[in-house]
């Protein structure tokens, strides 16, 4: 017989509903549920306080989810970027409608080579890889992270980087 070891309190954020961990096709299957923190059995007054377990933790995730949704709609009223600048810009915080939110603006020193590696592009002449090449020779890097070193831009980066609809494109157009 199997058993698992599962926190009440918490729901299944992948689903709508929370379903218990020990019903019918758990038990069919010769699973129970074991908590270290409440005791449960198999009596009625067992499975109500597993269901009410459930249901608070089925509210707790949609309430999570909705004041998350509540948040990002107040953060874009108030002119803040939802995601990290893309690669070219930076995130600086500014001041904005009475807190601090994250404005995006040109790199300096990558904005320069990416304004290049689209022109190069938009040209016709130059394959992603090659001009992959072209701008590691000419010391277009990738941003790094706390895990991910400072590097050159990689095929999949740079193609990336022209997927993006953030950036102006040359002649001015986004797309």
């Amino acid at each position: 017989m199997a058993q698992v070891f599962a926190p009440l309190d918490q729901g299944d954020e992948g689903s709508s509903r929370t379903t218990s961990p020990s019903g019918p096709s758990c038990a069919a299957a010769g699973v129970t549920l074991v908590s270290a923190s409440e005791n449960l059995d198999e009596t009625a007054s067992g499975r109500l306080v597993e269901g009410i377990h459930a249901l608070m933790a089925e509210f707790y995730s949609a309430n999570l989810a909705n004041e998350v949704k509540k948040g990002m709609g107040q953060k874009a009223k108030l002119g803040g970027y939802l995601h990290k600048a893309p690669f070219g810009y930076l995130s600086v915080r500014e001041p904005i409608g009475g807190g601090r939110q994250v404005a995006h603006i040109v790199d300096p020193e990558r904005a320069p080579l990416v304004r290049s590696a689209f022109e190069l592009y938009a040209s016709g002449e130059w394959t992603v890889e090659r001009l992959t090449h072209e701008m590691a020779d000419r010391g277009l890097k990738n941003r790094g992270r706390a895990d991910y070193a400072v590097k050159a831009l990689t095929v999949s980066g740079l193609a990336r980087m022209q997927a993006n609809l953030s950036f102006p494109r040359p002649g001015g157009h986004r797309t």
